[in-house]
């Protein structure tokens, strides 16, 4: 024997012997099928997927180890490699485990042809996917909760925006627009501080900032104003959302607009006070029989209906118009409009209504001074 012919045959060894190390430690699982589909070898990383050991392997046709709703799709992919029509296939394909248990592989398969193009051996690989396709059947379940989530806050009839930690607005809803008067381009990218109005003082906003910074949920009204410069009262719920740190990464804001119903607690709440005053002078005017005494009992219930704490009841006497009983007045100013000709008297004297303006110590009323 030559010596060239010796090497040939040595490297020939040395080429074996390093591919049959490939196949046996291969990470992949990897197969020798023949063309009935029984397997002719199995490496280690098979046997250890699947729970057989080689031998049982090699007694079985790959049909054996694969999901029963799997097995016609892939005979006829590999049927199609015997008659020349692919030269290889792959797909996904579920293994059942010695011990029951399903795997997800990701197969690809291949035909090894002779010199003469006869069908010689058939090489599977086979990568456990079980994890991986796990993680994506949560995917979509979750992205299709985020799509319902999504339907049902764009439908929904209360104001919803997102904004960043840093309150940037993100995101609004159909809601949103229609309540405040601004679209979603104009919102988009804004601070919720558009919608601020002078209602509130700086101490609120401090106070509610503080809140939910420190990832907790806030629950309040705001008086807010709208684009067209109206005030409206919102309810609002502002939650933070965390990251998988626990670091806030955004707030979402959901908000009813309650202004017709505050309106309605307001004005039941004045009506109350109305009835409640209105029975406190009646039952005044029936049990006190001095004139002062039913005076002061009314100009009480007054004053406690209406929230003011200075007041007066002027009485006409004469050709004169005389302030009978009072509240918070001074002495100073009570001189001053202590009485009136009757001729001269101020409008608002005669008028049924409540003057909130700041009255000077001079006596002079705002609405005629």
């Amino acid at each position: 024997m030559s010596q060239d012919q010796s090497e040939s045959i040595l490297a020939s060894s040395l080429s074996e012997a390093i591919l049959r190390k490939v196949f046996e430690h291969a990470p992949i699982a990897i197969a020798l099928a023949d063309r009935t589909g029984r397997l002719i070898l199995a490496n280690q990383a098979l046997c250890n997927g699947l729970g057989y050991t080689a031998d049982e392997l090699q007694q079985m046709c790959f049909t054996e180890f694969t999901h029963l709703e799997d097995v016609q799709a892939e005979w006829e992919l590999f049927q199609e490699l015997l008659k020349g029509q692919r030269s290889s296939y792959t797909l996904r394909k579920r293994c059942i485990r010695k011990d029951g248990q399903v795997l997800t592989t990701l197969l690809s398969v291949g035909l090894v042809r002779d010199e003469r193009n006869r069908p010689q051996v058939i090489i599977g690989m086979a990568r456990d996917i079980t994890a991986q396709v796990a993680a994506e059947e949560r995917a979509r379940e979750y992205l299709k909760r985020l799509e319902l989530l999504q339907t049902a806050l764009e439908h929904a009839g209360e104001a919803v925006f997102i904004t960043d930690v840093n309150g940037t607005i993100q995101w609004v809803n159909p809601a949103f627009t229609a309540i405040t008067g601004y679209s979603v381009e104009e919102a988009v990218g804004q601070n919720p501080r558009i919608l601020k109005s002078d209602a509130h003082p700086r101490e609120f906003y401090e106070r509610f900032w503080s809140h939910i910074l420190s990832g907790r949920v806030w629950r309040g009204i705001f008086i807010n104003q709208r684009k067209d410069g109206t005030l409206y009262h919102e309810e609002e719920t502002v939650a933070p959302v965390f990251d998988a740190e626990g670091r806030i990464t955004h707030f979402v804001s959901i908000g009813e607009d309650v202004t017709e119903r505050v309106r309605t607690q307001e004005a039941l709440g004045r009506h109350e006070r109305y009835l409640a005053a209105r029975n406190r002078i009646l039952l005044a005017i029936l049990q006190a029989f001095d004139l002062d005494e039913r005076l002061n009992h009314v100009l009480d219930a007054v004053l406690e209906a209406t929230g003011v704490e200075m007041g007066g009841i002027y009485l006409v006497e004469g050709s004169r118009v005389v302030l009978w009983v009072w509240r918070g007045v001074s002495d100073e100013f009570r001189a001053h409009v202590q009485a009136f000709p009757v001729s001269e008297a101020p409008a608002a004297i005669w008028e049924a209504q409540v003057i909130r303006e700041r009255l000077s110590e001079t006596g002079r009323f705002a609405d005629f001074a």
